[in-house]
């Protein structure tokens, strides 16, 4: 991981995107067919958080904040050889720091089945409180 970096603000093209989506293992729970959706869910954030080897994206964090109160992570991915190398809790302190820091703002995410020992490891607490309005049309093969 030495000669990968960190910036805040940096978007990554939709190809990028996409081909992180789909080296990371998330791809089966996004709609990376359906380009102007994505197109709409990378230009609808106001914080986003890329990891960068060169030119090569291999890291996101997409995210929604106040800077005050809270931080929704609507995504968080590793390209699969950058994964275990620690990318993904780097990511997520930048998040934390970059939205407000740990005295003001909270992180949010759902984590995807087989992630929670991850957050668990990077700090982030279970909460049993939360609720969803399910969205209606999903992804194929969407958990």
């Amino acid at each position: 991981m030495s000669n990968v970096h960190i910036e805040i603000g940096r978007m990554p093209t939709l190809p990028q995107i996409i081909a992180l989506y789909q080296s990371s293992g998330l791809g089966a729970r996004r709609p990376i067919d359906d380009e102007n959706r994505l197109a709409m869910m990378y230009g609808s954030v106001n914080l986003i958080v890329t990891a960068w080897d060169g030119e090569n994206c291999v890291g996101v964090a997409r995210c929604t904040t106040d800077n005050a109160w809270f931080c929704y992570v609507a995504d968080l991915m590793v390209a699969a050889p950058y994964q275990k190398l620690g990318l993904g809790r780097a990511l997520l302190k930048e998040v934390h720091e970059a939205a407000g820091g740990t005295e003001r703002v909270s992180l949010i995410l759902e984590a995807a089945p087989g992630a929670e020992g991850f957050y668990e490891k990077c700090g982030l607490q279970k909460s049993g409180r939360s609720y969803i309005i399910q969205r209606t049309v999903n992804p194929p093969g969407y958990g």
